[in-house]
């Protein structure tokens, strides 16, 4: 690296390599009327300091944009903790996004960074999706330091967005840019998984060119929820149990799949805390994983079976007023969409049959049972235990106008 002399305009930085002299003003955008004069070290990792003609040091990494996707809410999501007033520092130093969950409530902050204080436009479209003309793919705003605590997501679907600057001058000259965006409430067309976004921000000012970013949008972490008397693994909500997981995970465009298992406590009723303690646990491990993994989520999917269902709609039911959130990270609604399977939510007349009858010895025609029950205990209660399916509160609960059903 070094610089170019030349009589008749000011000298240029330029890069040797492979033989081939570059001019490095040809592969940056700077602030108008300003340009590289000389390149002063290169590292290993291909990083070079350069001096610019307004007296400013320059430092050029490889890939880089002035457009950032980020996603504050990172942190949060892994350490359990309640979101704060964002500023831009705090922003300008989270994790980068590169997945954002089709919930109508999450969204991600788009981040530009430029010695000039011109207007940016920001600017978000399908790329490549085949997405038919008009299909919400996500709507832009202006940013919100209070977003993540209290999301505030506009209506319609705007898809540009012009931002004066947030922040700046910095003691390096720069002003920062940022914007939000928000993810729409389900994904564009059915049955399309994934949809790849792409996002610019250009700057108001003669010869600036738009910088590039992308994000794809996917469905939010999905949880499955098994019934009475079951587990994760029994009603096949985990991998490898050749059942629903296992169907499901072949059509997802990510991995973010949990069975919740509160196999332990699956007798008792729906409204049991150390049930709906495992539910908000797997949550808050869903809205993690997706955080680690580049994805901004604040809300899941449930698919639920039996009395999953009444599980979920007991823990939604009791956020409001405290309930079980352990998770002080977790929106007032975090289940985007809740999809029930044979759940009885008027009760059922089958646990009317177990709980009001199961003292009473039912008549035997299996010779095999006839013997047994001469010599141990034959009532209805008893069987269906010797079954795996003990009479409990969780049966109690079921029944039609039952207190929990009642709540």
């Amino acid at each position: 690296v070094g610089y170019i002399a030349d009589v008749t305009v000011y000298d240029s930085a330029f890069l040797c390599a492979d033989g081939k002299m570059t001019d490095l003003n040809d592969l940056v955008s700077l602030s108008p009327g300003v340009s590289l004069v000389d390149a002063v070290g290169i590292n290993d990792h291909g990083q070079i300091i350069a001096a610019g003609i307004d007296g400013h040091a320059y430092l050029l990494t490889p890939g880089y944009s002035p457009l950032r996707v980020l996603n504050p809410f990172s942190p949060y999501a892994v350490f359990k903790e309640y979101p704060a007033t964002l500023d831009t520092q705090v922003v300008m130093i989270s994790p980068s996004a590169t997945s954002l969950a089709a919930d109508g409530e999450s969204a991600v902050v788009l981040a530009y960074k430029s010695m000039s204080a011109a207007p940016v436009t920001f600017a978000v479209s399908a790329s490549g999706s085949g997405l038919p003309s008009g299909k919400p793919t996500g709507s832009l705003g202006p940013f919100d330091r209070n977003y993540l605590f209290s999301p505030s997501p506009p209506g319609g679907s705007l898809q540009s967005y012009v931002a004066a600057p947030t922040d700046g001058p910095d003691a390096a000259g720069n002003y920062t840019f940022l914007a939000l965006l928000w993810a729409p409430n389900a994904m564009p067309v059915p049955n399309v998984s994934l949809v790849n976004l792409a996002v610019s921000a250009t700057q108001a000012g003669p010869g600036t060119t738009a910088a590039q970013a992308s994000i794809a949008l996917e469905p939010p972490p999905l949880l499955l929820v098994h019934g009475i008397w079951s587990s994760a693994e029994g009603a096949g909500f985990s991998a490898g149990s050749k059942g629903f997981y296992d169907w499901i995970a072949r059509q997802s465009p990510h991995n973010k799949i949990f069975g919740v298992d509160y196999r332990a406590e699956s007798a008792r009723d729906f409204s049991d805390p150390a049930t709906q303690a495992a539910l908000s646990e797997r949550m808050a491990t869903a809205l993690a994983s997706a955080a680690l993994s580049g994805m901004a989520a604040r809300s899941v999917d449930v698919v639920a079976h039996s009395m999953g269902g009444l599980v979920t709609r007991y823990f939604l039911s009791t956020l409001s007023t405290g309930g079980y959130l352990a998770n002080p990270a977790l929106l007032s609604k975090p289940v985007h969409k809740l999809i029930t399977i044979g759940t009885p939510h008027q009760g059922s007349p089958l646990a009317t049959t177990l709980v009001d009858n199961q003292t009473q010895e039912p008549t035997l025609t299996n010779p095999v049972l006839q013997v047994i029950c001469l010599f141990v205990s034959c009532n209805l209660g008893d069987l269906v235990s010797k079954a795996g399916k003990p009479v409990d509160t969780g049966a109690q609960s079921l029944k039609p106008n039952s207190s929990q059903l009642q709540q």
